[in-house]
C-alpha cells in the first residue's frame, strides 16, 4: 500500500486548492472554511494570533477541566520516561485561564510516517513565532494518541521502507495479525512478543546492509550507527516501558518528540479523557435530534457531489459514542429512551464478541448517571473535535491531508449545529523530496528513465508484451499443427525460443521498473528518515525548510550534504 508521492519534484500548490473540491458544495460556512485555510507560516501565525487576542476568557468547566487533565498527561509522560522540565513546566500552564491549547490528533501508528511528525513540527514553529510577536503568551501544543481505533486500522500495525530487494519494491514491518484481533481496540492490544522485535531489528539491519552494498564502509556504518542509536535509545526502551501496543506506538513518538528534539508537546490518551469529555456527551445526547439531523443532513450534501468522507451513511442513526466491552471492542450505540419510565439508554453489540451491551444513563434530561459509565465510554470521529473543542476550549488544529481533514471539513456543519466555537485549522501539506540510500538504490534501476515518465514506460512495456502475446499464440498453435502432420518443428521452435526469451525480458523489466516506482512513490515510515538523516538532524530540515519557504505546500528539499 502505498500513501502518497515522496520523491522527485512536484508542481507547486497552494495548500487550500488541494480542497477545491469543497467549494463546489455551494455552501457558504464550507466555502468560508476552505478559503481561510492558510498558505504560509505566517499567515497561520498571524490568524491564530488574532484568535488568541479575541478569544474569551474561559468558563469555570473549560477551566475545571483543564485541571483534570493535568493529571492524565502527567502520568503518561511518567510512563513514557518523558516527564521532562518543560513538560513539567507545560503541564503547570494548564492551571491559566489565559492559556491556549493547539492540538493534533492521531491514532498511535506503528513506527509513524513523516506527516504525523511534521504536524508536531508546524505547531511547535507556530507556538515559537507567536511567542515572538506576543512575549508572554500562555500556549502549549497537546498530541491526542486515538487508541481506541480497531486493530484493523493498517497503518495502526503496519510500516513500511523502501526496497527494490523485494517483490513490491517494498518492505513491510508488521505485527502479526489475524482475524480474531482486528475488531480488538489497540489500547486493549498486548504488545507483540520480545521475539517479534528482534526479528523487527535483523529484518531492517539486513535492509540497509544489501541496500548499501555500493556505499563506502565508512557510510554504512554511518547508516547502521543512525538506525542503532534510533532503536537503542527510543524503539527498546519504549518497548520496556510499554503495558500495550497502543503504548509501544506512542511512547516511540514521545520519545523522538520530547527526548531527542527535546519539544515541549504534551502527549495525551483518548481513553482517558471521558471523564473530561463528560460535558460534551452529555450536550450531544441531550441534543441528538440537533446533532443527528446535521450529520444527515451535511452527508446527504456531500454525497450529492460525489465527495466522500469516510463516515457511514447511517452514521446520523447512531449516537456519538462508542460503548467499550469487556473483551477489548466496542459496540457502535443508539439512544433508547423507555416512554413509560423516561429512563435513557445507550445500546449496542460489541463488534468484536457480538454481545448485546448496554448502560442507564439516567431519565429524561438528567443524565447524570453517565457518570458511572465514563470509562466505558469514548467519542466517534467528528465529536472528538466538538468534545476537545467544547469541554478544553481549544485554539488550534493540527490537521493532515487525508481522511481527518475530510472529518475537519465536514466538522464545520456540526460546529455550527450544535453552536460549538470551532478552532482555526492549519495544514503543512507539503511532500519531502529526498534520496536516501534506498531510493538512491531503486533509482538505478530505471536507467535514466525520467521519474515522472515512469508509468508511460510501463504502459509501453506491457503493450510489447500483448504484442509478443499475440505473436506467440498463433506459433503455438503452428507447432500443435505441425505436430499432428509429424512434420519438422526445428525452425518454429527457434523463433519460438527467441520471442518468449524477449518477453521474458520485457516482463522482467516490467516488474523491476514497477519495484521502482512503489519504492520512490513510497512515502516511508519515520525509520527511513532516523536511519539516512539521524532522528534530531531531520527536524532540523522540517523545521528549517518550513521558515525559510514560509510555504505550507511547498517541497521539503532534504539534502544530505
Amino acid at each position: 500500500m502505498i500513501r502518497g508521492i515522496s520523491h522527485g519534484i512536484k508542481e507547486e500548490m497552494i495548500t487550500r486548492s488541494l480542497f477545491s473540491n469543497f467549494l463546489s458544495l455551494n455552501d457558504s460556512l464550507i466555502s468560508k472554511f476552505v478559503t481561510q485555510i492558510p498558505n504560509t507560516l505566517s499567515e497561520t501565525v498571524e490568524n491564530i494570533t488574532l484568535k488568541i487576542e479575541r478569544k474569551q476568557i474561559f468558563n469555570n468547566s473549560v477551566y475545571d477541566n483543564r485541571k483534570k487533565l493535568k493529571g492524565i498527561i502527567q502520568e503518561f509522560h511518567s510512563n513514557a520516561d518523558t516527564l521532562t522540565d518543560n513538560i513539567k513546566k507545560n503541564i503547570e500552564l494548564l492551571d491559566n485561564k489565559n492559556t491556549h491549547i493547539q492540538v493534533i490528533l492521531h491514532q498511535p501508528n506503528l513506527f509513524a510516517y513523516s506527516g504525523v511528525f511534521k504536524k508536531i513540527v508546524l505547531l511547535d514553529a507556530v507556538k515559537d513565532k507567536i511567542l515572538e510577536k506576543k512575549p508572554g503568551t500562555k500556549i502549549i501544543n497537546m498530541f491526542v494518541f486515538v487508541d481506541h481505533d480497531f486493530l484493523n486500522n493498517v497503518w495502526i500495525r503496519l510500516a513500511q521502507l523502501p526496497s527494490i530487494k523485494n517483490t513490491s519494491g517494498i518492505l513491510d514491518i508488521r505485527i502479526p495479525f489475524n482475524n480474531n484481533l482486528k475488531w480488538k481496540v489497540v489500547a486493549n492490544t498486548p504488545i507483540p512478543k520480545e521475539s517479534i522485535l528482534i526479528r523487527w531489528r535483523e529484518k531492517i539491519v539486513t535492509w540497509i546492509k544489501r541496500s548499501t552494498e555500493n556505499l563506502s564502509p565508512l557510510k554504512r556504518l554511518e547508516l547502521l550507527y543512525n538506525f542503532e542509536e534510533f532503536w537503542n535509545c527510543i524503539v527498546e526502551p519504549s518497548y520496556k516501558k510499554s503495558r500495550s501496543y497502543a503504548d509501544f506506538n506512542s511512547y516511540i513518538i514521545s520519545k523522538i518528540v520530547n527526548q531527542s528534539w527535546k519539544y515541549d508537546t504534551l502527549f495525551v490518551r483518548l481513553t482517558q479523557l471521558s471523564p473530561i469529555l463528560e460535558n460534551s456527551y452529555k450536550k450531544l445526547i441531550l441534543n441528538f435530534e440537533r446533532y443527528s439531523g446535521s450529520i444527515k443532513n451535511t452527508e446527504e450534501l456531500f454525497a450529492s457531489n460525489e465527495i466522500t468522507t469516510g463516515i457511514s451513511p447511517r452514521s446520523f442513526l447512531y449516537s456519538p459514542l462508542w460503548l467499550h466491552c469487556i473483551c477489548g471492542s466496542k459496540a457502535n450505540t443508539k439512544i433508547k429512551t423507555n416512554e413509560k419510565s423516561g429512563e435513557k439508554l445507550l445500546t449496542g453489540k460489541c463488534i468484536g464478541c457480538e454481545k448485546d451491551l448496554a448502560v442507564s444513563i439516567g431519565f429524561n434530561d438528567n443524565i447524570d448517571k453517565i457518570k458511572e459509565h465514563i470509562h466505558k465510554l469514548s467519542p466517534k470521529a467528528v465529536p472528538i473535535l466538538l468534545a476537545l473543542s467544547n469541554d478544553l476550549g481549544i485554539t488550534t488544529i493540527g490537521s493532515g491531508t487525508g481522511g481527518s481533514v475530510n472529518y475537519t471539513i465536514f466538522s464545520t456543519k456540526i460546529f455550527q449545529a450544535m453552536s460549538i466555537d470551532m478552532p482555526f485549522i492549519v495544514i503543512w501539506s507539503s511532500k519531502d523530496s529526498y534520496e536516501g540510500f534506498a531510493q538512491t538504490k531503486s533509482k538505478n534501476l530505471l536507467s535514466g528513465i525520467e521519474e515522472n515518465n515512469i508509468s508511460k514506460y510501463i504502459e509501453n512495456l506491457e503493450y510489447k508484451n500483448r504484442e509478443y502475446k499475440n505473436i506467440i499464440i498463433p506459433l503455438l498453435e503452428q507447432r500443435t499443427q505441425i505436430k499432428k502432420n509429424n512434420g519438422s518443428i526445428d525452425s518454429l521452435l527457434n523463433n519460438l525460443f527467441k520471442v518468449k526469451q524477449e518477453q521474458r525480458n520485457v516482463r522482467q523489466k516490467i516488474k523491476s521498473v514497477q519495484k521502482a516506482k512503489n519504492a520512490l512513490s513510497l512515502n516511508p515510515c519515520i525509520i527511513d528518515y532516523a536511519t539516512n538523516f539521524g532522528i534530531e538532524e531531520i527536524e532540523r530540515h522540517w523545521k528549517n525548510n518550513l521558515i525559510m519557504n514560509d510555504n505550507l505546500s511547498k517541497q521539503v528539499i532534504i539534502d544530505k550534504n
